[in-house]
């Protein structure tokens, strides 16, 4: 199981931009960005949750946000270096993949066709009805989804890792975005990585796919 934003595609500058392009559609300030970066990940009620909001209005502004988003014209040089090569070789070995993200499904499926990812995956499981990450249920779906007792949840925040280990599975910090290498090693990640070519390289040559199922 992958998370999508920050791990396998790197939009988090296009996401820091459509988050303040909501807001000052919708007459506020812009928010800083080193504080934006540090929510890229969670649900995108954060990136407004510095302004008094009713509910109704809270969602508008998050429709906003992800029309914006959604408007950007994403491709292949996005993804992130090592990340068709890792994906490859997980598929040569008849691995499950998945999807598991706090994105709406269909944006998230919209997102991996714009970048030529979609092929790889087996399931795109969003938030659809669903408390986001780091609670364990977009991973549960999907463990339900492959009846699967054996797992893996790779991603750039540490929320990946607490929703991974309520679901009982591996777990796999990539330090690609706002956590870093000790973010990960506190919070408990099975293994952290700095980049996708990293972990690639540990699964192809160093007999990496038995270590992880210890």
């Amino acid at each position: 199981m992958f998370d999508l934003d920050g791990t396998l595609v790197d939009t988090v500058q296009a996401i820091i931009e459509s988050a303040n392009l909501a807001r000052t559609n919708r007459g506020y300030s812009h928010r800083d960005q080193e504080e934006l970066q540090s929510l890229v990940g969670l649900n995108p009620d954060r990136f407004f949750d510095d302004l008094t909001l009713t509910q109704e209005e809270n969602q508008t502004i998050v429709r906003d946000f992800r029309n914006i988003l959604g408007a950007v014209n994403f491709g292949p040089d996005d993804v992130y270096p090592g990340a068709i090569e890792l994906l490859t070789f997980l598929k040569s070995q008849n691995f499950h993949l998945a999807i598991a993200t706090n994105k709406p499904t269909f944006n998230a499926q919209k997102l991996l066709h714009k970048v030529e990812l979609l092929d790889f995956f087996d399931h795109i499981q969003g938030s659809d009805n669903m408390v986001s990450k780091p609670a364990p249920d977009i991973l549960k779906s999907c463990q339900e989804i492959f009846r699967s007792d054996s797992s893996i949840m790779v991603g750039d925040r540490v929320e990946d890792i607490l929703a991974g280990q309520q679901a009982n599975s591996c777990t796999i910090g990539i330090t690609q975005t706002f956590h870093k290498f000790a973010d990960f090693v506190s919070y408990g990640a099975s293994f952290v990585f700095n980049g996708l070519t990293e972990l690639a390289e540990f699964l192809e040559f160093r007999d990496g796919i038995a270590k992880l199922h210890k």
